[in-house]
């Protein structure tokens, strides 16, 4: 098996090479207006492969986008996200996904994974968060785009994080999070897609 990296830039773009700095990409959670799910692995008939144009345009998405692929790339495997990351409340949850963007620029959903954090890791100080996704095997076409949306959560598949460290559906407080990714040369946030050989 090989794997193909792509690196987060500054801006949304997801390239070859490492980022040599740059302003980090922002978004904050807010739990009264939780991120929703939008298709995936579920077992209600929302399930399955969605366009996700309303989920991206929100603005406690991000998005990384790369360029529109020369050849075929066959993902097959587990594909692993490693985030340079830090956040403004202890409790927190990052949420990432694997889109495919066609040649319309329709953005559908492959794979995706949700880690919560550890709330005893230090705010100031950035963190490599890795998040895996589900496996899959899937071909991205040529001149179709792959594209990474980020976000604090995915409700009511996951139960939203309330930022309070209380058990989910019991606090009677919601806070805010703010996620930070950076880019630089020494915090470096990629994904790292399994494929067939090198």
């Amino acid at each position: 098996m090989g794997e193909t990296v792509r690196y987060l830039q500054p801006g949304g773009k997801l390239a070859a090479d490492e980022p040599s700095g740059g302003a980090p990409s922002t978004y904050v959670c807010d739990p009264p207006n939780p991120t929703p799910t939008v298709g995936g692995p579920l077992l209600t008939p929302d399930a399955g492969v969605k366009d996700d144009s309303a989920l991206e345009s929100r603005s406690d998405v991000l998005t990384f986008t790369a360029e529109p692929l020369t050849a075929p790339l066959e993902i097959m495997g587990t594909p692993v996200v490693e985030l340079a990351h830090t956040r403004s409340n202890p409790h927190a949850d990052v949420f990432v996904r694997l889109c495919d963007v066609d040649l319309e620029g329709v953005s559908r959903n492959v794979a995706e994974g949700l880690l919560r954090l550890d709330p005893n890791s230090p705010l100031d100080q950035v963190q490599s968060v890795r998040v895996r996704l589900d496996a899959c095997a899937h071909e991205v076409t040529a001149g179709h785009q792959v594209r990474l949306p980020i976000a604090g959560g995915c409700h009511p598949r996951y139960a939203r994080n309330e930022g309070t460290g209380q058990p989910p559906g019991t606090g009677s407080e919601l806070r805010p999070c703010a996620h930070t990714i950076h880019h630089d040369s020494g915090a470096v946030s990629r994904v790292i897609l399994p494929t067939p050989s090198g």
